[in-house]
């Protein structure tokens, strides 16, 4: 429960983010769904020729 007694912390809170580790979690953060993207880009194949090679509507 917070209070009007409520002070700083002490110490003081310190975070310290290394960032070369931070730009690599971002980028592979980012490149998961680019990847997924092109893989199913790739293995789809054309719609329109799979539905008339069917005999589709």
């Amino acid at each position: 429960m917070l209070t009007a007694d409520a002070t700083r912390p002490l110490p003081g809170v310190l975070v310290v983010l290394p960032p070369l580790r931070v730009a690599a979690l971002l980028a592979a953060v980012a490149a998961v769904p680019l990847v997924i993207t092109a893989v199913l880009a790739l293995r789809r194949v054309d719609a329109v020729s799979s539905l008339r090679d069917r005999g589709g509507e």
